[in-house]
């Protein structure tokens, strides 16, 4: 949720006034708290995440992932950055500089199970692309929420619709 968050703030989502307090670190009138697992399920979180890879073979290489995929990254001053959490949970929460990451930390930490948020299951452009532009122009009330959500599976690659949004 940590993402989300930040996302509806840089995304322009909030009204000027909450963002205005976010700014000043007024945290008063915006939270998140995880969903509760169905009886006898884990714990479980969803989010997104990055991944790292190495396109050459050498010792170089190799300490840059070690480091990227240590749980001292973010020690450098990348906790800092809003938009930041790490998976590991012994990471140190006295590096991040929002409430919203320790909360996020905490939660992640407590969860038995993490999965891949819808937009990163779905394909690229649906996820990274319709569902993005339909959800924000619902919530901006562009239009209405049956009509986001239709725009959003006729754009899935093989749906007999989906030249209607291209």
């Amino acid at each position: 949720m940590l993402h989300d968050a930040s996302g509806l703030v840089h995304r322009g989502l909030l009204p000027e006034d909450i963002k205005a307090q976010i700014a000043d670190g007024d945290l008063s009138n915006i939270d998140f708290f995880q969903l509760p697992s169905p009886d006898g399920t884990p714990t479980a979180m969803l989010g997104g995440g990055d991944l790292v890879g190495a396109f050459t073979n050498n010792e170089a290489t190799a300490a840059v992932v070690e480091y990227i995929t240590s749980a001292e990254f973010g020690t450098n001053g990348y906790a800092s950055q809003a938009i930041f959490l790490s998976p590991h949970n012994d990471f140190d929460t006295s590096f991040y500089t929002t409430e919203f990451q320790v909360k996020a930390q905490e939660l992640l930490a407590a969860s038995e199970l993490f999965g891949f948020d819808a937009s990163d299951q779905m394909p690229g452009e649906v996820g990274a692309g319709t569902e993005w532009t339909e959800l924000t122009s619902w919530f901006a009330g562009q239009q209405s929420m049956e009509q986001a959500f239709q725009n959003i599976d006729a754009s899935w690659p093989g749906n007999p619709s989906h030249h209607l949004t291209e």
